[in-house]
């Protein structure tokens, strides 16, 4: 599943990632018009985290992500639990 916003002239969709892929957010940038693919941003994502789930913001500074991370505790699941945090993450656009 992907999150999706209609952001000035683009549909912007984050590119959900699978446990154990590439620790890299990836945003596609597609011509809201042509539904073409114009550009990919991607970003670092911070080592040991788990991205459970992400919701779009625009503000008057630009396009933001919501994100809900967690420390990755495999060995201690309620440690887990309690690290979680929400954070607001500006998308790159270029």
């Amino acid at each position: 599943m992907m999150d999706c916003i209609e952001y000035e002239n683009y549909l912007v969709a984050a590119e959900d990632l699978s446990f154990g892929t590439e620790q890299v957010w990836k945003y596609d940038w597609f011509d809201l018009n042509t539904g073409t693919l114009i550009k990919r941003t991607e970003q670092p994502m911070p080592d040991g985290i788990t991205n459970y789930s992400s919701d779009f913001v625009i503000l008057d500074s630009g396009l933001w992500i919501n994100r809900d991370l967690r420390q990755n505790k495999k060995d201690d699941r309620l440690a887990e639990l309690n690290s979680r945090d929400e954070v607001l993450i500006r998308v790159p656009e270029r």
